[in-house]
């Protein structure tokens, strides 16, 4: 019973409100805006959190908060995009450079293409992109082989695209690809023996020049290239740091000519794998099959960091675009005999690059392209080739 005296003391809790969720969502997308604009304007290996926040006018401790660390903002970004972007990707009336959201495809490609060498995002791309795929491929392998041309071709083309402009070109390929309808009949299953016998770039061991750039190219593979280091590169080679540099004046110098090391030894050696410097349409199946197995890992992850890196680096840039274009030649001329109108030839040598890189990042993320015998849309490609110069004649 409560005293007449003394009157009773009511406790009110005051309770913290939480932020409006509109104030979060914002916070969140400016940040992601932030990092695509980073991502464009210095390169995704230059990103950095003081960056993002200038950019974003916040703080670091937001972004930490939120983030933890710029590959949690790359995770991110993944996560709210990359399902638009598949959607676009996969649609055949996209129009792969007229697009207005080309500065998030173009972080998007990537934060994809870093992937293979960064964990926190890994986990996010491969999980996104292998359900994306289950969804859109089907027991039909001509449905999962044009799903995987065309799109694979697509994200090559966004990768290269700011490396060798030139590449432009291969819209007209992508236009074929979209109109293959049906696929030749193959009888004999790719066997080991059928494939062409290709490597990663190799070193002789007496040649030191080479043993240094070998291990720059597995450094670039593994890390990518702003994590290369001549220290780093002399301990791969097993070589002491002070024999490199009468060699090499500087990094740049030897990531130079590691690019012209690698592309040299596995354009040498695809052309000596085929018969009397022909490229034909079985040829070209089998070398995008043997392209996707692990002794050519190394060479598909180091194009991706070199294509990376050339966005933002003029003289790689350069030297990307003479090796484009010496194999450009040596291709057009293997192909000529198929009467391939001069637009469309182009284009086609420009199909062989923009699909190797595009299966490398989808290949990548674990999408099995080397279960897919891929001789069958590479026949039908110079079918409709044939037809075209047919029509021009």
């Amino acid at each position: 019973m409560v005293s007449d005296t003394v009157k009773p003391v009511y406790y009110t809790v005051k309770m913290a409100k939480p932020s409006p969720r509109p104030r979060h969502d914002k916070v969140m997308q400016d940040f992601r805006q932030a990092g695509i604009s980073a991502i464009n304007s210095k390169g995704i290996d230059r990103v950095s959190v003081s960056l993002i926040c200038e950019i974003a006018q916040s703080t670091r401790p937001t972004f930490y908060s939120y983030f933890g660390n710029v590959d949690g903002l790359l995770a991110d970004i993944w996560v709210s995009e990359c399902q638009d972007f598949f959607t676009r990707l996969a649609d055949p009336t996209y129009v792969v450079l007229g697009s207005k959201l080309a500065a998030h495809e173009r972080a998007l490609v990537e934060i994809m293409a870093v992937s293979h060498r960064n964990p926190e995002v890994a986990e996010v791309v491969n999980r996104t992109v292998q359900a994306w795929w289950k969804s859109l491929a089907a027991s039909d392998e001509f449905k999962n082989l044009k799903y995987a041309w065309v799109i694979g071709a697509r994200l090559g083309l966004l990768m290269m695209i700011a490396v060798d402009p030139t590449v432009k070109t291969m819209v007209i390929a992508d236009q074929l690809l979209n109109s293959i309808d049906k696929l030749a009949t193959i009888k004999n299953k790719v066997t080991t023996d059928l494939l062409p016998p290709i490597s990663d770039p190799e070193a002789k061991l007496e040649t030191v020049d080479e043993m240094l750039l070998a291990a720059t190219v597995n450094v670039v593979a593994n890390s990518g290239i702003s994590a290369a280091s001549m220290a780093r590169i002399s301990r791969f080679a097993q070589v002491t740091t002070g024999s490199v540099y009468p060699r090499f004046p500087n990094i740049s110098a030897l990531i130079l000519e590691s690019f012209e090391f690698a592309a040299k030894h596995v354009v040498n050696q695809n052309l000596a794998n085929t018969r009397d410097g022909s490229f034909g349409p079985d040829e070209f199946g089998l070398f995008v099959i043997a392209g996707l197995l692990p002794r050519r890992k190394q060479w598909r992850n180091y194009r991706l960091e070199a294509h990376i890196e050339g966005r933002v680096n003029k003289p790689l840039a350069k030297r990307i675009q003479l090796s484009n274009k010496e194999v450009n030649d040596q291709v057009s001329q293997a192909l000529r005999k198929y009467n391939i109108p001069e637009p469309m030839l182009i284009a086609a040598t420009h199909l062989i690059h923009s699909i190797g890189i595009g299966f490398s990042l989808l290949f990548n993320a674990g999408i099995p392209l080397n279960e897919l015998d891929h001789r069958r849309i590479t026949r039908q490609i110079v079918t409709i080739f044939e037809k075209a110069a047919q029509k021009v004649g």
